[in-house]
């Protein structure tokens, strides 16, 4: 678990193309609270905190991709998104490509 000052962080510096993979509890449909984003005001969700994995990542590059939307609408549905993820190496070259970046603007 982490901690307020660090979930703050990520929201404020990924919170605009980023989110945790959390819905609110289903109304009489499975679907009816999804819009619910309340679930991540931590002041309303004492919980929040406890509910988030931090160490499970779902990246998905160019949201308007085809492949991105099959990808979101099967992990929303509860299907497995393994075929969707990178291998170890384009992973690997992923995080490098990111820490230069970072590393570069001074982050």
């Amino acid at each position: 678990m982490f901690d307020e000052k660090q979930f703050e962080l990520i929201a404020k510096k990924y919170g605009h193309y980023a989110s945790w993979a959390l819905w609110a509890d289903e109304g009489e449909k499975p679907k009816d609270n999804m819009g619910d984003l309340s679930i991540f005001d931590i002041e309303k969700n004492k919980d929040l905190l406890k509910q988030i994995k931090p160490n499970i990542i779902l990246v998905g590059l160019n949201i308007s991709r085809r492949i991105f939307v099959a990808c979101a609408d099967d992990f929303v549905a509860g299907k497995s998104v393994e075929k969707y993820l990178p291998s170890d190496e384009e992973a690997e070259e992923i995080v490098r490509k990111i820490q230069e970046e970072e590393g570069s603007s001074g982050a």
